[in-house]
């Protein structure tokens, strides 16, 4: 049977829009490489919401209450379970009684904020530009935490954003918690972060090269290199075993770490700070404009704190 010529005056017609609207998607396209920030993340973006990839993401990634959820069930390690007391290796211990809050130093922090960096709070470049005004009641409020061992609830409130790490994008487990930290509670620890890594650092072995300033993984892989060269040498055998610690920051024994610090001289109003800032924890999720509830948690130290990194070493060495 004849099409009649009305329904190939549509074809053609239709075939001359989606060619124009083409034309115009290829110039957007074009547009926005040309005017793109010179930046992996940028390209990728634009390549994902080419491919669709985002919009798919986002009709079937988990609601904002499943992954606070499974991020809560993630960070339960040893809830409910006191630690008996720990015992060291050796008896070596270093007394550290009190943090010390000096105004140079809170005006120094306030000084270097990067304007550039999220906002949870006031804005980072009001900070940095107000740093001499701000810093004189800045040091008297951290002077007051200090003296009284008691972090700030509202800074254990922790708003977590979910990046997707791998797989699926329907499974919870495959989304990583980012904590969106208060600016004033990034100054705080940076205040007082020089006297507790310096203390730290007396108990981390030689063995580490994670998280250590002017260490990292090049170090291990030359000192890696070096003893497999050696075992080599003696034509002998050796045998090299990989192993990662899943969700490591999130499973952070809280009692364990405060007894560790205990056990190596940590004391007083020193420790009474570190276990203010480490217990009572809660998080909320915010993810695609939605909130979940609020949900306690008993382990982990956050991710993107300036403790963080030192906790976890000091807890595996």
């Amino acid at each position: 049977m004849k099409e009649p010529e009305e329904y190939h005056r549509a074809v053609k017609f239709s075939r001359k829009v989606q060619k124009r609207a083409y034309g115009i998607y290829q110039k957007q396209v074009k547009s926005k490489l040309n005017n793109m920030s010179n930046s992996d993340g940028a390209f990728w973006k634009l390549a994902k919401e080419i491919g669709g990839i985002e919009a798919d993401r986002a009709q079937s990634a988990p609601s904002a209450e499943v992954l606070a959820e499974h991020f809560a069930d993630k960070m339960s390690n040893g809830k409910g379970v006191k630690d008996v007391g720990f015992i060291p290796k050796n008896e070596f211990k270093i007394s550290f009684s009190s943090f010390r809050v000096r105004q140079k130093r809170v005006l120094k922090v306030l000084k270097t904020v990067d304007p550039k960096k999220s906002a949870n709070g006031i804005a980072p470049r009001f900070w940095k530009e107000c740093a001499v005004q701000l810093a004189p009641s800045t040091c008297k409020m951290f002077k007051h935490i200090v003296k009284k061992a008691a972090c700030v609830s509202r800074w254990k409130e922790g708003r977590v954003s979910a990046p997707h790490k791998r797989g699926s994008v329907k499974l919870a487990k495959n989304y990583r918690p980012l904590k969106v930290l208060i600016n004033i509670s990034v100054f705080f620890e940076k205040t007082l972060h020089p006297q507790l890594c310096k203390w730290i650092s007396k108990f981390i072995p030689e063995s580490q090269f994670g998280f250590l300033k002017n260490v990292g993984t090049q170090d291990y892989g030359c000192t890696l290199m070096f003893k497999m060269m050696a075992v080599l040498e003696k034509r002998g055998e050796g045998i090299l075993v990989p192993l990662d610690i899943k969700g490591a920051f999130d499973r952070v024994w809280w009692e364990r770490l405060k007894s560790r610090f205990e056990a190596k001289g940590m004391k007083e109003r020193a420790l009474e700070l570190i276990k203010s800032y480490l217990f009572n924890r809660f998080l909320r999720v915010v993810t695609q404009g939605d909130t979940s509830g609020r949900k306690q948690i008993f382990s982990g130290v956050p991710q993107g704190a300036v403790w963080s990194p030192d906790f976890w070493d000091f807890d595996i060495s």
